[in-house]
């Protein structure tokens, strides 16, 4: 795997450093994913089995810590301070959330890490540097959220934390690049990253879309901002995403609708009148019949799929993207595979997300810490 050998100290909770953690260890790179004690609060967020709430099986934390090894750490005390220190030491990288309380175990970390990279709600400096943050924050003074939506309604967000899943590939990638360049110059590189920005930067063409016309976009539903058609539409058993905006006089053929030369000369310029006869084709099949009669057509109709019917994709199927993982605690389920997949080298072997402390004798063993320090470290609530 291109990162085999790329050792990464993570000390982040949540979704943005741990997803970034997570990406970087489907790469190869062995992750340590540093824990409070009573563990990172995503333990605590779920969605969990019928059984109930457990700190083992939160699907958000197995989820977005596959792969990785797990120590805790109270980095706040004297001792765990030190320890840290030890631990960044014989990291090549170190990915890190700050808060209110994890500041102390940046200001412990030296310039032993090649690659420090940090994940911040609004960035290190700037106006809003201090300000508490959360998803809808981010997405909101990010301007997401004032394009999300039917027009004239209010603004809707994406399910669950896109803010910041994007921070947290954007950490990812810089983190990669900032490696390349600290082992091309010697010199250690700092990567930070603002998840107020990674949503800024998911405008598409909004922005200078703007500065061209001085006219903001809106919220246009599920419809393109600049073709037509494209959007998604009901039809006799769901919805299916219609694109078709490349040969309107075959796309009018196949819908059977009239073939008026202004529709043809700017079909968005007439959707409101185009809209109620395409939606009544629509509704007349099925999301399979449109699907196989789009492939014949060349247009690309997509069916929008349930989370099972996503699991049963025969082209996820084909391709083997989902894999069975085997948890101690949370048993054997279904996790999603990398996105990508490198020609020369077989697929990464699914790796659970780790028990909270799993890996304390292995790791502190490695720096020189006996059974008896580790129970004493236990006694005393270090880890």
């Amino acid at each position: 795997m291109p990162l085999s050998g790329l050792s990464v100290l993570e000390l982040a909770q949540g979704v943005a450093g741990p997803y970034c953690g997570r990406l970087l260890a489907e790469q190869g790179a062995m992750v340590v994913k540093v824990e409070p004690p009573a563990g990172d609060y995503a333990r605590r967020l779920g969605p969990f089995p019928p059984s109930g709430p457990h700190p083992e099986r939160s699907a958000l934390y197995l989820w977005l810590n596959a792969g990785k090894q797990g120590v805790t750490l109270d980095a706040g005390s004297a001792t765990g301070r030190a320890l840290l220190r030890r631990l960044a030491a014989q990291a090549q990288v170190v990915v890190a959330r700050p808060d209110a309380a994890s500041l102390a175990a940046l200001a412990a970390l030296d310039e032993a890490p090649l690659v420090r990279t940090t994940i911040t709600w609004f960035g290190a400096d700037g106006p809003y540097r201090d300000y508490r943050g959360g998803e809808l924050a981010a997405l909101a003074s990010g301007g997401l959220l004032g394009l999300t939506g039917e027009p004239g309604r209010e603004p809707l967000a994406a399910p669950g934390p896109q803010a910041q899943y994007q921070a947290g590939l954007a950490a990812a990638v810089a983190t990669v690049a900032a490696v390349l360049r600290a082992e091309a110059t010697g010199q250690p590189q700092r990567v930070e990253v603002s998840v107020q920005a990674a949503v800024a930067s998911l405008l598409e063409g909004a922005i200078l879309g703007y500065g061209y016309t001085g006219r903001a976009r809106g919220r246009m539903g599920s419809r393109h901002p600049a073709v037509y058609p494209s959007g998604i539409y009901p039809c006799q058993d769901g919805y299916i995403h219609v694109h078709a905006p490349g040969d309107w006089g075959a796309f009018a053929r196949w819908a059977g609708l009239p073939e008026r030369a202004d529709w043809a000369a700017d079909p968005q310029a007439h959707a409101e009148e185009i809209e109620p006869l395409l939606s009544a084709r629509l509704r007349g099949h099925t999301r399979d019949e449109l699907f196989r009669q789009g492939q014949e057509w060349r247009f690309p109709l997509s069916p929008v799929l349930s989370l099972e019917e996503v699991l049963a994709d025969p082209q996820h199927q084909a391709r083997g993207y989902f894999q069975e993982v085997e948890h101690p605690a949370a048993g054997r389920f279904p996790m999603p595979g990398p996105p990508f997949r490198l020609e020369d080298a077989p697929p990464p072997a699914p790796r659970p997300a780790p028990m909270l402390g799993q890996h304390n004798a292995e790791v502190y063993g490695a720096l020189g810490c006996s059974s008896a320090d580790l129970v004493r470290l236990r006694e005393a609530g270090v880890i």
